[in-house]
């Protein structure tokens, strides 16, 4: 009598396995769940993408259409719901991704040659993608180790991991060109209170979006009174109202009004966190973007 028969699962290869785990979180931020009901539904979700992905011997035979995740034996998962509005290029970027064999350099040129970056972008030499590994410095373990991952600049040239990628492109082009300009012009803005105008480097950076507090090297001068009983009225109130940047809010609606009064950074600053992205930091050579995490708490 012949015993059951055992699903074996695929060998995956110790460099393969952060693209299959970033392509396991991915999947399961961006499909529909099939368990909504259930108080541990996202964990079992997320477990049972686990389990089709390391099953998966050859990840170039996953499909992505309009619709729906095409599985290695053609199975369909349907993508979530809110995936159109929220990700619309989410079947190309992945497919652009797959056709690259997932590495991530020949995926970036694949965005590049399909259009799916800001023309700005093309060969242009100042932007670049925030090194995780040294935190952005250069400098992976003190003192004189350098970073091997970005070669000591504290950024790279592509993102470097499918997590990421994806991130930064799933929304389409239009939002990271405008996302830029906006950054741009918060900047500008900063002129009149000591931050020299000049051209920076954009150097994109994926992780958490902060709405509540001013980002690096944004200088004192132009905050405002944040412990003046106005301004907390006028934060406590944008509170009550349930929007999505109190903190901006009330420093806009404190700002000096009239011709002679300078234009106000926090404007463009709150405008680009209503596309999703924030402005993190600005130094004398570089204005550093953050974009939110696909499955993270703003993404």
């Amino acid at each position: 009598m012949r015993g059951p028969r055992i699903r074996k699962i695929a060998y995956v290869p110790e460099a393969e396995r952060p693209v299959r785990n970033d392509l396991v979180r991915v999947l399961t931020a961006a499909t529909a769940s099939f368990y909504p009901k259930d108080a541990r539904g996202d964990a079992m979700h997320a477990e049972r993408w686990r389990v089709r992905i390391h099953r998966t011997r050859d990840l170039g035979k996953l499909r992505y259409t309009a619709s729906s995740v095409h599985l290695a034996n053609n199975h369909p998962v349907k993508w979530h719901k809110d995936q159109p509005k929220r990700w619309p290029a989410l079947p190309a970027v992945l497919t652009a991704i797959r056709d690259a064999r997932h590495d991530m350099a020949a995926a970036w040129e694949t965005f590049f040659a399909r259009g799916m970056l800001p023309e700005s972008w093309v060969g242009e030499g100042v932007r670049r993608f925030w090194c995780d590994a040294c935190e952005g410095s250069g400098d992976r373990n003190g003192w004189y180790n350098g970073c091997t991952t970005c070669e000591n600049k504290g950024a790279t040239a592509a993102p470097p991991s499918l997590a990421w990628a994806v991130s930064l492109t799933v929304r389409g082009v239009e939002p990271l060109v405008r996302a830029e300009l906006l950054a741009r012009e918060a900047v500008a803005r900063l002129a009149p209170f000591g931050v020299a105008a000049r051209e920076r480097r954009v150097v994109w950076r994926v992780g958490e979006v902060n709405t509540s507090d001013p980002p690096k090297g944004w200088p004192g001068g132009c905050l405002g009174s944040p412990d003046s009983e106005a301004w907390t009225d006028l934060w406590q109130a944008a509170v009550g109202e349930g929007h999505f940047a109190p903190w901006w809010k009330a420093h806009i609606e404190m700002w000096p009004k009239g011709d002679a009064a300078p234009l106000c950074p926090h404007e463009p600053a709150m405008e680009l966190l209503g596309l999703g992205f924030a402005l993190d930091a600005v130094d004398a050579d570089t204005i550093v973007l953050v974009c939110p995490l696909l499955g993270g708490a703003h993404g």
